[in-house]
């Protein structure tokens, strides 16, 4: 194989990941499975699938075995390793959910709201006789009170804007998610180029 025909093409299909991933980022919010389906039907279709790169290349270059090389990490592992390992995406996620209580709260103020309360009262006797009747010894009272707001333009503000919070939060999840997948798949594209350039040399 030539090698500068295979940096080349290697390079031109970096390029298209590389720009296929970004312009993912402001599409589709839940992208994650088709975003893995697209590119490993791109590997197979341009003829430079990964497993292809990894195996058929190195033992035609080297005569090499895969077992020589140890275990083999696929692609969509490593990228699930650095996607479930990011430290800046477990502090998207606490984003995340802070958003979402917030949310929660300010809706809490839309709902029905329900309260109860109750009294006992006892004065003494002599009290009771004097009062002829008006005050009875022994006195007790319960009650239970039941409000819903029909509408208020401060609550209705406030939860609107925290709903979008939420929204954005999320968003900006995904959008790191995606980054570190690019990240993750564009270093491993990088190793085992460097790995099959070193063999063909």
């Amino acid at each position: 194989m030539d090698v500068r025909l295979f940096r080349g093409s290697l390079f031109a299909f970096r390029s298209f990941f590389t720009s296929l991933v970004r312009h993912s980022l402001f599409g589709m919010r839940h992208s994650l499975f088709v975003f893995r389906s697209i590119f490993n039907l791109l590997l197979w279709v341009t003829g430079f699938g990964l497993v292809w790169l990894g195996f058929s290349v190195l033992n035609a270059a080297a005569g090499t075995t895969a077992g020589e090389w140890g275990e083999e990490l696929s692609l969509t592992a490593g990228m699930d390793i650095a996607v479930a390992n990011n430290p800046e995406l477990a502090i998207q996620r606490d984003q995340v959910e802070i958003a979402r209580q917030d949310a929660n709260r300010a809706k809490s103020y839309l709902l029905p709201q329900v309260g109860g309360n109750s009294r006992y009262l006892q004065v003494d006797r002599d009290s009771a006789e004097a009062s002829f009747g008006a005050q009875p010894e022994r006195q007790t009272s319960i009650g239970v009170k039941a409000q819903q707001m029909i509408y208020d333009d401060q609550i209705v503000s406030n939860y609107r804007a925290a709903l979008r919070l939420h929204q954005g939060r999320e968003f900006d999840l995904d959008s790191v998610r995606l980054d570190v997948m690019q990240q993750a798949a564009l270093r491993y594209l990088d190793f085992l180029a460097a790995r099959a350039l070193a063999r063909i040399e």
